[in-house]
């Protein structure tokens, strides 16, 4: 409720101003004429400075009159392009006198007078320097309490002269009753260009009232209408206005609550707006349901660039659902999409799932990484790559598609968790007895590896180990970070009745090579790093015995400049499974993640494959016709082959490699 004491010294104030302002205009005037006078004969004289003084007295003079102090800056800036007096606390009178000096100012082309309490009066007297001048094309009147009695005369103004091009409201306290003055003014005014109407309270009346008068617009390219209270029937009144626009390429209706229905209404128009280019609709209350909605209208919009939908509540279906549009549109403009996770209170990092065989280096996934390098760069960046399988494989040209992205993601990726297809074919058969997986099997038993290494951040444990720390365990140098992904027990529910899975059972399962989910042999390598994720009814005694029987195996060979080998974490959440599924329910399960020389195997494999085709140029000319250059082939085959150099030299003993420098020596 307002304070009618409040109002009333309000009023009066600007009765104040207003009688002053009407008693000082014979003065103006007289003032005015003697000016004219004397600078005809100070032009005569050619004297420029003595006519400046006699401006700054007239100024002075006005200011006295209506009792304000003069502002020195105007004194300093009259004849520049830009007259900047923000925050100087002007007021309805200080405003008068300005702009009594102002109408006839030929220099200013851009006036900013934000936060300066200037209320209705001083609008008003604003308003009348606006109709007569023609020089000032940018204004800035935000924070200045002007209300609808003030838009009313701003709008006023810019109908009879068009000369301003961009105008800023915002935080003025604009309501429905100034969104119809607002509206008037769109559908006259062909020459503004930028509105800012932004901080206000505009409402669904005011989105009901403006959005036709957006429809019918023909200048304005940028609005800004944030931080207001667009939403239900108003929000979808003025998405529909946004639909039948073509000059607009710049809307900023962020902080509003458009909600789904806004999403749903959005996504119409952007299938009929061939003309927008930047769309913020963060904060906008918009729900998984809501970003499929608007799904729909990327599948389709060709001018779109910009897209920023951060801070909304749409869970990763709807962030999913928004990718999956863009990747489905090939004649997407879309260069920036915002799904920001500010809402996060501890972001760690990211898990990006991609399959390496069925994209290149210039594919989304790519794109993707790189962008997540640039702006979170030091959060952690996890791959969950599906890689070339020996014998089963999805394209023909997967060897291209697999050494591009490797050597594009290279650098923006912390660690990446290898998996193939093959390889999970082969444990779906052979644990869980299904002869023909589907993708729904193969997806299980990876997400069984994701939740074991999320599931730290989740729940409580004995030795929980964060994203950073078990990365910071697995990677001893910056581009060897490819560890391998084993998971036991997996088991059917037929199976686990016979069978007492302990912690050393599941301990050994992870060193079988039958386990893992990457075809190679860790017998022909070595291990750098293990990582054993433990969930369920696991104590530290049980795990410390386990890996102690584990080292003494011939089999599995530890490098000699890493004695330590293991990283231990202890969660006491038992694994889950989904109900119905192929897996059974047990107590406790184990997770590892190892990085090993082996995996020089996979490489090697490719490389071998890339040659063959390479060797012949085959299916290259699809790849430079959709712009890439055939240079970038080489570059990312020379980089692999440094990789699986990088492997091998690593694997190397210390005591050898001591040997091989004193036989140089």
């Amino acid at each position: 409720m307002e304070d009618p004491c409040e109002n009333s010294a309000e009023n009066e104030q600007e009765e104040e101003a207003k009688a002053a302002s009407e008693h000082f205009a014979e003065v103006a005037e007289a003032e005015k004429g003697s000016d004219a006078d004397s600078d005809s004969d100070l032009e005569t004289e050619g004297t420029d400075g003595l006519r400046e003084g006699v401006k700054d007295t007239l100024y002075q003079r006005f200011c006295q009159a209506l009792n304000v102090v003069p502002v020195s800056c105007f004194l300093c800036q009259q004849n520049a392009s830009e007259l900047n007096l923000q925050h100087r606390g002007l007021g309805p009178q200080g405003a008068q006198a300005l702009a009594v000096m102002l109408t006839s100012n030929p220099y200013i082309k851009r006036l900013d007078l934000r936060d300066n309490g200037l209320l209705r009066a001083g609008a008003e007297a604003l308003a009348d320097v606006l109709s007569k001048n023609s020089s000032i094309s940018d204004v800035d009147l935000s924070e200045n309490q002007l209300g609808a009695a003030g838009a009313q005369a701003l709008c006023a103004a810019l109908t009879v002269n068009q000369a301003v091009q961009k105008m800023q409201l915002a935080g003025n306290s604009l309501e429905e009753q100034a969104a119809k003055y607002l509206a008037d003014l769109l559908q006259v005014h062909t020459g503004l260009k930028s509105l800012d109407l932004s901080y206000n309270q505009l409402n669904d009346q005011a989105g009901e009232t403006l959005g036709p008068a957006l429809a019918e617009n023909t200048g304005l390219t940028e609005l800004n209408m944030s931080w207001n209270h667009l939403r239900g029937p108003g929000a979808v009144v003025f998405a529909r206005g946004l639909e039948a626009n073509i000059f607009l390429k710049v809307l900023d209706i962020s902080y509003n609550g458009f909600g789904d229905l806004g999403a749903l209404a959005v996504a119409e128009a952007l299938k009929a707006n061939n003309v927008l280019e930047e769309l913020n609709m963060s904060n906008n209350r918009i729900s998984a349901a809501g970003a499929l909605s608007l799904g729909l209208g990327l599948r389709v919009n060709r001018t779109l660039r910009i897209l920023v939908v951060s801070r909304n509540p749409m869970q990763s279906e709807g962030c999913f659902g928004l990718l999956k549009s863009v990747r489905d549109n090939p004649a997407s403009a879309l260069e920036l999409l915002d799904l920001s996770a500010d809402l996060c209170t501890g972001l760690q990092g990211f898990l990006i799932f991609h399959s390496f065989g069925g994209g290149t280096g210039s594919g989304f996934a790519s794109l993707l990484m790189e962008r997540l390098s640039v702006d979170y760069g030091k959060k952690s960046k996890l791959e969950f790559a599906i890689y070339p399988a020996p014998q089963v494989s999805t394209a023909v040209v997967e060897p291209y598609n697999s050494i591009l992205t490797t050597h594009t993601t290279l650098e923006h990726s912390d660690c990446a968790f290898m998996v193939d297809n093959e390889a999970i074919y082969d444990i779906c058969r052979r644990n869980l007895d299904i002869e023909r997986p589907t993708y729904t099997n193969l997806n299980r038993l990876i997400g069984q590896i994701v939740s074991s290494i999320t599931a730290s951040l989740r729940f409580d444990g004995a030795l929980n180990v964060d994203l950073t720390e078990f990365q910071t365990n697995l990677v001893p140098y910056p581009r060897i970070h490819f560890p391998l992904a084993t998971y036991a027990p997996v088991i059917s529910a037929e199976k686990a009745y016979h069978e007492q899975l302990s912690v050393a059972e599941i301990t050994n399962a992870c060193f079988e090579p039958a386990n893992q989910m990457v075809k190679c042999d860790p017998r022909h390598g070595k291990y750098m790093a293990c990582c054993m994720l433990y969930r369920g009814d696991v104590v530290p005694k049980d795990v410390n015995a386990a890996i102690a029987t584990i080292k003494t195996k011939r089999t599995i060979q530890f490098v000699d400049w890493c004695p330590t080998g293991f990283k231990v974490g202890i969660n006491y959440q038992p694994p889950t499974v989904v109900p119905g599924g192929d897996l059974a329910k047990v107590q406790r399960a184990v997770c590892m993640l190892s990085n090993t020389t082996a995996i020089a195997e996979a490489w090697a494999r490719l490389d071998h494959k890339f040659d063959l085709m390479y060797a012949k140029r085959a299916f290259v000319h699809w790849y430079v016709g959709e712009g890439m250059e055939e240079g970038e082939f080489s570059e990312a085959r020379e980089d692999l082959a440094a990789l699986e150099k990088d492997y091998e030299e690593v694997g190397v003993d210390s005591v050898e490699a001591e040997a091989e420098e004193g036989e140089e020596y």
